[in-house]
């Protein structure tokens, strides 16, 4: 009788783990977060750049192909709502927090908790397969001309 509760138990646990994303396709780093539901979302890579964890090099796959939907460098900013301009503002964070916690990827950037964002700030990769795709150059989220195809 212990033993088919138990099982219940971990058939319980291994069906709602939602958290956890689709399978991990080859070619995403295992220190990849899955941000999304069960089967739609993004994994999203990022690595420290500088000591204080200011600027970062991200990448994120695609949820369901594997494939890279962007690459390059990104800036962590501070998300403050101005009245006076009825708009966000992004400014510079005094320390980045000890682990990001990722919530959405929105195409451009990287929403995060705590009012955070990793904003892009480069040349961004858009892949978009056989080794091509577009790139475009950022300033804290700003883009700076047009695309260009690569």
């Amino acid at each position: 009788m212990r033993s088919i509760f138990i099982c219940a138990a971990l058939l319980v646990s291994v069906g709602c783990r939602g958290s956890d994303g689709p399978y991990r396709k080859p070619g995403i780093p295992p220190t990849a977060v899955w941000v999304g539901g069960r089967e739609d979302g993004e994994w999203i890579f990022c690595e420290a750049l500088d000591a204080k964890g200011q600027r970062r090099f991200c990448k994120v796959f695609d949820g369901r192909s594997g494939g890279t939907r962007s690459s390059g460098e990104y800036v962590l900013r501070q998300i403050a709502w101005s009245q006076e301009l009825g708009r966000s503002e992004y400014e510079e964070t005094s320390a980045a927090p000890p682990a990001l916690q990722y919530q959405s990827f929105d195409g451009q950037s990287i929403i995060l908790a705590d009012n955070l964002i990793l904003l892009p700030d480069g040349w961004i990769d858009y892949p978009s397969g056989g080794g091509h795709g577009q790139r475009q150059q950022y300033r804290a989220g700003l883009k700076l001309g047009d695309s260009r195809p690569y």
